[in-house]
């Protein structure tokens, strides 16, 4: 990285490197960025000059006037629109029913049409986070993505769990389970939460996430330590998935810079609505509300009681989440 300003004048002259960022902040609201992404930007700048060895005072550069600026622009994009317009949309049941739609149409029955489906249903199921069973472009995982080793399905009537990694020991039929062990996420890095699991949709719904899911990894399963998903041996990163959700929001009416891969995690939260806190928590793996978290624990049980909510279309329909997140604002405000 090019530095303009010599890094040891941050140290030597802190007012005038304040004043230097203020300049800078101006700049970025030019550019026409919001409130909370210049924030995030000076943030990064900070972090950065910190990890390359300067000492600094985050509060003498973190002026007075900054802080006010940023507050200022925080405050005007607040009213510029409702927050419902600017949120992520959340992929419901029957958007995920478009996705898989649009999924086989523009693939047919290929691997990565199979692919592409398998990572929706993981993702939407058991509300994962994109970095938990996605990768790099290049097939790279991170820390807290699934492994395959630690990746099961159940079968009723069965008390057995059998690994993802050896079809060959699989029982007739589907499964009635499939059970995540994350042992790290964002929040929770000794995987204190317990299993994910995913329950199989009741016989009257039109999809089901653990059959799409069972139907790729049955013909795709990955080595004990690689991925969940690298079976086919095609990386599959988020960009991947977004590039399917641009096109599916475009035909659903919906803002397709709204509709973007961590919105499958929002819909299944979603999907839940009414379901008590603790069903909630288990779902996602969040950590609040504060205390309630470290007595929560994943269960069969609570996969099977979500699925038929998670599966149902009419539960969040295509018409809801138009008015919800595409009316537009009154013309007077």
């Amino acid at each position: 990285m090019t530095y303009l300003v010599p890094l040891t004048f941050f140290c030597s002259a802190p007012a005038a490197c304040a004043r230097l960022l203020e300049y800078f902040l101006a700049y970025l609201r030019e550019l026409a960025l919001s409130g909370k992404t210049i924030d995030q930007y000076l943030s990064h700048v900070l972090t950065t000059l910190k990890e390359k060895g300067l000492h600094l005072r985050t509060p003498e550069l973190r002026s007075p006037r900054s802080t006010f600026m940023i507050s200022g622009w925080v405050k005007e994009d607040r009213s510029a629109l409702p927050e419902r317009l600017k949120a992520k949309i959340p992929l419901s049941a029957p958007v995920l029913l478009h996705v898989f739609q649009l999924i086989e149409s523009l693939f047919a029955q290929s691997t990565l049409s199979h692919l592409l489906i398998a990572a929706f249903s993981l993702g939407y199921g058991a509300a994962f986070r994109p970095c938990e069973y996605l990768t790099d472009a290049d097939g790279t995982a991170g820390p807290h993505t699934l492994r395959g080793s630690l990746c099961f399905f159940q079968w009723v009537g069965s008390p057995q769990f059998f690994s993802v990694t050896d079809p060959s020991l699989f029982p007739p039929g589907y499964p009635s389970h499939f059970v995540a062990l994350l042992d790290s996420s964002k929040h929770d890095p000794l995987g204190h939460g317990g299993p994910r699991a995913i329950a199989r949709a009741p016989l009257n719904t039109t999809f089901c996430c653990l059959s799409r899911l069972f139907t790729y990894l049955r013909q795709y399963p990955p080595l004990p330590n690689a991925p969940l998903l690298s079976g086919a041996n095609l990386p599959l990163a988020p960009a991947a998935l977004n590039k399917v959700l641009k096109v599916a929001a475009v035909q659903l009416g919906l803002d397709p810079h709204r509709l973007v891969p961590h919105s499958l995690r929002v819909g299944s939260v979603c999907q839940l609505e009414g379901l008590p806190v603790e069903s909630l928590l288990r779902h996602t793996g969040h950590a609040s509300p504060k205390g309630l978290y470290a007595y929560c624990r994943a269960s069969l049980e609570h996969a099977t009681t979500v699925a038929p909510m998670l599966h149902d279309v009419d539960r969040l329909s295509l018409p809801f989440l138009r008015l919800t997140y595409m009316t537009p604002p009154r013309a007077d405000v």
